[in-house]
């Protein structure tokens, strides 16, 4: 038996798609197994380098923390700006290029080959500006 919210789903035709799914997605367990690995994962990643590298990690924790919290607050901002459609396109190019960086980074750990990653991210600016092109004139 589906809760009532979910029974009149069909009904409502005011909702949009995403308003759907976010009502359809039910975490579960396994969704928060997964993500006390992941912070499992993280506090034993820190111990480890903070034993390894010794008190330099405590000090660049205040720059990192910095520059992640204004890139977070530039983010909510432009957020309410962009367009949902052209959002959800911009994800997905970032995701891609994102997944192929990280195959990059992973070929170059396991010295298969040596791909210089760093110049590879002007792709993300490029994509940004391609898309939003894209989107506001074709």
């Amino acid at each position: 038996e589906l809760p009532i919210s979910l029974k009149n789903l069909s009904q409502r035709r005011e909702m949009t798609l995403p308003q759907r799914n976010t009502v359809l997605a039910k975490p579960t367990n396994f969704y928060y197994l997964m993500c006390k690995l992941d912070r499992a994962q993280y506090r034993f990643m820190a111990i480890m380098l903070t034993a390894s590298l010794g008190l330099g990690v405590l000090f660049s924790s205040l720059p990192v923390f910095i520059c992640q919290g204004l890139i977070t607050l530039l983010a909510s901002v432009l957020v309410s700006y962009v367009p949902h459609t052209l959002l959800t396109i911009l994800m997905a190019g970032i995701s891609q290029i994102g997944g192929l960086l990280i195959v990059a980074i992973g070929l170059n750990i396991i010295k298969l080959t040596k791909i210089r990653v760093s110049n590879f991210l002007p792709s993300l600016v490029i994509l940004v500006l391609f898309l939003t092109l894209k989107y506001l004139y074709f």
